[in-house]
């Protein structure tokens, strides 16, 4: 009996205190069960074809309009300057948030929202992204949060590595093992996770799939478009033309991912002017940078002079001059046609 009494409140103050304490948690109890259930859908644990969240023609990772200001790279004084309104129990999962909400600023890395996902700590990390989402009404972020929700959530079902819904284009990038695979926005999987890299900017709305030392093309759906027989590519030297390599024959690809020339030049030279000379067999020619014949393939040599601006070419053992559009020309040195 004398246990009871002493377990009991000493007086109807503290009976007092502890409801209004109940009554001035309720609105925050309120809104969190209000905003926990606008994200309930995105937080549970979802198939494949439902977390993929329907017909999207993008998944590019905004820019943030109005970025948290981080003074410098210090993550500390960060997490100092800025407190979470709805925090977590845990402090080292409010650092993840506080460090996935200032992720874009200068100067701040992301290590322990990325270490949860390399350790595939997936609740930990969903955690994080649910805080986060409690915390911002920035669009950007709001973006990147769903994005990297739904990118765990297919780590978690189809085992993955890593998976990114932000990458460019129509296809969503897996990975495992060190090796990538492509799925659909539809939840359909493309390649498994065979390729050494898939590269999805340099060739314009095309895929260039890396595997050993070959490469191939795929489409903006993911359709091959050329098989993985190519063993080089050049997607610079000849920019806004893209050069590749077959069995040491070349062909060119546009921008717009149009193949201008399949592998047919035994040999291309960049020249100073806005042109490429080119070989096919015995024969030379020159084309301007959108694939456009200056010179037709018909000299039996072909030089470019940058010191006059002039195309130098032979044929049947005459010498003959063609400045940069193709024209033919007097002899520069001499100033006499020949």
């Amino acid at each position: 009996m004398d246990n009871d009494k002493n377990s009991r409140p000493k007086s109807n103050i503290a009976q007092i205190i502890l409801a209004l304490c109940a009554l001035v948690g309720l609105p925050f109890t309120i809104y969190s069960v209000v905003k926990a259930d606008k994200i309930k859908e995105s937080t549970d644990p979802e198939s494949v074809e439902k977390l993929m969240g329907g017909n999207r023609d993008t998944y590019q990772v905004y820019d943030l309009e109005n970025p948290v200001s981080v003074s410098d790279s210090s993550l500390k004084k960060s997490n100092e300057q800025q407190k979470l309104e709805y925090p977590s129990s845990s402090n080292l999962i409010n650092d993840a948030v506080l460090e996935f909400l200032n992720r874009f600023s200068p100067g701040v890395e992301v290590s322990i929202f990325d270490r949860f996902i390399t350790e595939k700590d997936f609740e930990s990390a969903l955690e994080v992204l649910r805080i986060a989402e409690l915390n911002t009404e920035n669009e950007g972020r709001l973006h990147s949060i769903d994005l990297r929700r739904r990118s765990i959530y297919l780590m978690k079902e189809k085992g993955f590595d890593q998976v990114w819904f932000s990458f460019p284009g129509n296809l969503i990038l897996t990975e495992l093992n060190d090796k990538q695979g492509l799925y659909s926005r539809n939840g359909n999987e493309l390649y498994e996770p065979i390729f050494d890299n898939v590269d999805p900017v340099n060739f314009g709305p095309l895929y260039c799939v890396h595997l050993g030392d070959k490469y191939g093309f795929l489409d903006s759906n993911g359709n091959e478009i050329y098989p993985l027989v190519i063993d080089e590519i050049e997607p610079e030297k000849y920019y806004p033309l893209k050069l590749f390599g077959e069995g040491g024959k070349y062909g060119f690809i546009t921008e717009d991912g149009e193949f201008l020339f399949k592998p047919t030049f035994d040999e291309v030279k960049r020249v100073w002017a806005e042109s490429i000379i080119v070989r096919k067999g015995k024969k030379y020619g020159a084309i301007d940078l959108t694939g456009r014949f200056k010179l037709e393939m018909k000299f039996d040599l072909l030089r470019y002079d940058q010191n006059h601006n002039v195309f130098i070419a032979e044929l049947h053992e005459q010498e003959m001059f063609f400045n940069d559009a193709g024209e033919r020309v007097k002899n520069p040195i001499f100033d006499i046609e020949k």
